[in-house]
């Protein structure tokens, strides 16, 4: 080990006084901040936001101060043929009716998994992992898959958005606690089960509105015809949503020790007890793009997961690799490879979107779920897309992870790696 020496921080202080091109970086950023001043001009003029394809015609949705996004995009995939099919301007599916059961299951399964767990000890790894999902919004595309299919789906009318779907911190805490508490607990299994779940229902009841069972709708249609419609959630998810046992996700695993065209899951990574659990088959990036790319053009837009707030710039609705030039701004060299800073935890799965168009080889348009207005008066009425923006396909390459797709749409070759032997990964694995 090297200590830091007197004389040594004495001599990094007389060469930062020395140093003009310091003093300037530091005179912006105390101003402006890092991301703006270390922001790309060229590359957010030269990324123009127009693509070939285009897939959505609605306006964004806005999930808040919440974790929600894999549900948003999982929705926002099929709201847009869904409007097409009522004939109505706008629609959404209302992501709080899948919340209230999404916190209701993870929190039965999460005790479910900690009593079985009780004699490993709160520090076993395994353990700790399930612990920080007793009040998590964070999900996969099999989360919403195992909601639909159990309960269905409804207009956003029929259960709208309130302040804890879009704000949850006080929400999940204390679901959490109740887990916990529940957890620690001597007697019978069943009997503390009983009691938690009530505990759970209540908490989410107060916080969210209880789920109907069945439900009346009424709409206008674009040519003023009134429509009143009566169904259950289950039913109106079989009318206006694909088979979801149909899609399957695809993932680049930058990882080298994780061999490509083959599956791997973990099956504890779920939210419903009995559900699918989150899994994918291994490809690369190239497949990826192809896959996606044949989904676009058959008129279906893509779910997808991404490390989001890398070269990222909401204010003007771009992504580009080397768009946020921290090196420039720094003198420093950051230079990683993907499975570099996958492996080393600089770069993780974060937020989860949806592709809805594509330009050939250059860009993507992507539908966020972050709402059209800006987080500051200051910087304007809306951000440019109103919430659509513009992702380069180097930043593709470096930067998505998983998408879902129809199984129709991959090659043979894809298709028959799907019947592989899974490779288990842990809970706490980072692709999860």
């Amino acid at each position: 080990m090297t200590l830091l020496t007197k004389e040594y921080l004495s001599q990094l202080r007389k060469e930062a006084a020395a140093d003009s091109r310091l003093r300037l970086a530091r005179n912006t950023i105390t101003n402006v901040g890092a991301a703006k001043a270390a922001l790309d001009r060229d590359r957010i003029t030269a990324l123009y936001p127009t693509t070939e394809t285009k897939l959505d015609s609605l306006d964004v949705t806005d999930q808040k101060r919440s974790g929600r996004c894999w549900m948003f995009a999982a929705l926002n995939v099929f709201r847009h043929r869904a409007a097409q099919e009522l004939n109505v301007d706008n629609f959404e599916f209302s992501f709080t009716y899948l919340q209230y059961f999404d916190k209701l299951e993870r929190a039965n399964l999460v005790l479910n998994q900690l009593l079985d767990k009780k004699d490993a000890g709160w520090d076993e790894h395994t353990v700790a992992a399930v612990l920080d999902h007793a009040g998590a919004d964070g999900g996969w595309w099999c989360f919403f898959s195992n909601l639909v299919a159990k309960y269905g789906v409804v207009p956003a009318e029929v259960m709208p958005e309130v302040r804890s779907s879009g704000h949850t911190a006080e929400m999940n805490r204390d679901l959490a606690t109740v887990v916990r508490r529940a957890a620690a607990l001597d007697g019978p299994r069943e009997d503390i089960l009983a009691q938690a779940r009530k505990d759970f229902h209540r908490i989410l009841a107060i916080h969210l509105g209880t789920p109907p069972e069945e439900f009346t709708w009424a709409y206008r249609t674009k040519d003023e015809q009134f429509v009143r419609l009566h169904s259950t959630p289950r039913e109106f998810a079989k009318k206006y949503l694909p088979h979801l046992d149909e899609f399957v996700v695809l993932a680049d695993d930058p990882r080298s020790t994780n061999p490509k065209h083959r599956v791997f899951s973990s099956a504890d990574e779920s939210n419903v007890l009995g559900g699918a659990p989150q899994e994918y088959l291994n490809v690369t990036v190239e497949k990826l793009k192809e896959t996606a790319k044949r989904s676009l053009a058959a008129g279906e837009p893509v779910w997808f997961s991404c490390d989001v707030n890398r070269q990222f710039s909401f204010l003007n609705g771009v992504w580009d690799e080397g768009l946020v030039d921290t090196d420039g701004l720094y003198g420093i060299d950051s230079t990683m490879t993907k499975e570099e800073r996958f492996t080393s935890g600089e770069t993780a799965p974060t937020h989860a979107m949806a592709l809805t168009g594509v330009d050939g080889d250059r860009a993507w348009r992507v539908e966020n779920s972050w709402g059209s207005k800006p987080p500051r008066k200051e910087d304007g009425e809306d951000v440019p897309g109103k919430g659509f923006a513009t992702m380069s396909d180097a930043w593709f390459d470096q930067n998505v992870f998983h998408i879902a797709v129809r199984k129709e749409h991959l090659s043979d070759e894809l298709s028959q790696a799907l019947d592989t032997e899974p490779i288990e990964l842990p809970l706490w694995d980072r692709m999860n």
